[in-house]
């Protein structure tokens, strides 16, 4: 416990694990977690601060963008319907350099390649990613380190 910790804020991608539900009589503050898309500037959803009610899964409301799910042909779809996170707004990237892949970028929204859903209530759930056609450079690189020794391989990104 670390004395006038007001709380721990810890960004979630699809496939990691949640925070551990002992962190917060851990660290003796609310542990929320968060969104984080660096195409949207940083944080695109996140928990709001108790006594605000907090969902299983989520990981929160929008904040300061514009969130919408998607179906492949690019459908806007309805709350509770899996498909890819959509993002637009003020922070948000329009193009890449040289325009690499502009196939994620459809009338100013951004296309993160994650799968999820929001509910009737705004609140987003993230279940998967996409990833197939995102570049190498995007892709959430996985810690590979040499068993022996704890540290990187040659060729690979820490995590």
């Amino acid at each position: 416990m670390l004395p006038g910790l007001r709380l721990v804020r810890v960004p979630w991608r699809p496939g990691e694990g949640r925070p551990a539900p002992d962190w917060e009589a851990r660290w003796g503050c609310p542990v929320l977690t968060a969104y984080d898309v660096p195409e949207a500037g940083g944080q695109v959803a996140a928990e709001a601060l108790p006594p605000a009610p907090r969902r299983p899964g989520s990981v929160g409301r929008p904040l300061g963008v514009a969130v919408s799910v998607h179906d492949a042909d690019g459908w806007d779809l309805p709350p509770g319907e899996e498909g890819e996170v959509w993002v637009n707004g003020p922070s948000v990237i329009h193009a890449y350099w040289g325009q690499t892949y502009a196939r994620r970028f459809h009338q100013g929204w951004f296309r993160t390649g994650d799968r999820g859903y929001l509910d009737a209530d705004g609140y987003l759930y993230l279940t998967g990613h996409l990833g197939a056609d995102l570049p190498a450079w995007l892709r959430r690189a996985q810690p590979a380190l040499e068993p022996a020794r704890g540290r990187p391989r040659p060729g690979t990104v820490p995590g």
